[in-house]
C-alpha cells in the first residue's frame, strides 16, 4: 500500500453503508453517470430502472430541501434523469468537489452499498479519506496507481488508413470489406496497407494495455 500512495495519481474505490440517507430505501440499483456543482446546488444525472422512476424522485423530493427535476428520458428498461438539489456542505459530493478528484463512478446498490470510484491526488488521499468517514460507514477501500490512458501516437497515414478500415467494415463480423478492397481505395498495395493496419493495432493495444497493467498486475500470468 505504501509503495501505491507513493504514485502520484491514485484511483480509489470506496464500498459503504450511509446512514439516514435515501438510498437505504432503494430495493434497486441506481447509478450516478456525473455531476456538476452550481453554487450552492448540484446537478446530477442518474440512470435508474424505468419502472422505478417515480419511486426515486420522491425519494430524493422528500429528502432533499431543494429538489427539481430538470429532464429525463425514458429507455426500453432505463429512465435518465437529470435533478438540481442543495448541495450539502456535510456531504460525499461536496467532498469530492472541494478536493482534486476526477468522478469515475456511483452507484446506490439495493442492499443498502454505495460504490464510489475517483482518481485524486496521493498528496491529499488521507485528507479524503478522513473526511469520507465521517460521511460513511467505511467498509472496503480499494487502492491503485493510476496511469492516465494517453493518446496513442499514431501517424497521418495510420490514422487514414484506420478510419477507412472502420468505416467499410473491416473490423465487423463477419467483415464487409478486403485487405484487395481497402487496397485498391485507398490505392496502397496489399502488403503495405497490412503493414499500416498491424503499426496501428499495434498501437492502440499498447496504450490500452500501459494505461491498465498497473491496476490489473495480479491478474496476469
Amino acid at each position: 500500500m505504501d509503495k501505491v500512495r507513493n504514485s502520484p495519481y491514485l484511483k480509489v474505490k470506496i464500498i459503504g453503508t450511509h446512514d439516514n440517507c435515501w438510498s437505504n430505501k432503494l430495493d434497486f440499483n441506481i447509478k450516478l453517470i456525473n455531476f456538476q456543482v452550481i453554487g450552492g446546488y448540484v446537478r446530477s444525472t442518474l440512470l435508474v430502472p424505468r419502472f422505478k422512476r417515480r419511486k426515486t424522485l420522491k425519494l430524493l423530493k422528500d429528502y432533499y430541501r431543494i429538489f427539481i427535476i430538470n429532464n429525463y428520458q425514458d429507455f426500453s428498461s432505463k429512465s435518465l434523469i437529470t435533478i438540481t438539489k442543495d448541495l450539502r456542505d456535510f456531504s460525499i459530493l461536496n467532498t469530492l468537489y472541494k478536493y482534486p478528484t476526477i468522478f469515475l463512478n456511483n452507484q446506490y446498490l439495493n442492499d443498502g452499498k454505495e460504490v464510489w470510484e475517483f482518481v485524486t491526488f496521493s498528496s491529499v488521499y488521507n485528507e479524503i479519506i478522513n473526511e469520507l468517514k465521517g460521511q460513511l460507514t467505511i467498509k472496503k477501500i480499494e487502492v491503485s496507481n493510476y496511469i492516465p490512458l494517453l493518446k496513442p501516437n499514431l501517424n497521418s497515414k495510420e490514422i487514414q488508413i484506420l478510419y477507412m478500415a472502420f468505416k467499410k467494415g473491416f473490423f465487423d463480423f463477419p467483415r464487409k470489406t478486403s485487405i484487395r478492397a481497402l487496397s485498391k481505395l485507398l490505392n496502397i498495395d496489399e502488403a503495405t496497407l497490412t503493414y499500416y493496419l498491424r503499426a496501428a493495432e499495434r498501437k492502440l493495444i499498447q496504450n490500452v494495455i500501459d494505461g491498465d497493467i498497473n491496476d490489473n498486475k495480479n491478474d496476469l500470468v
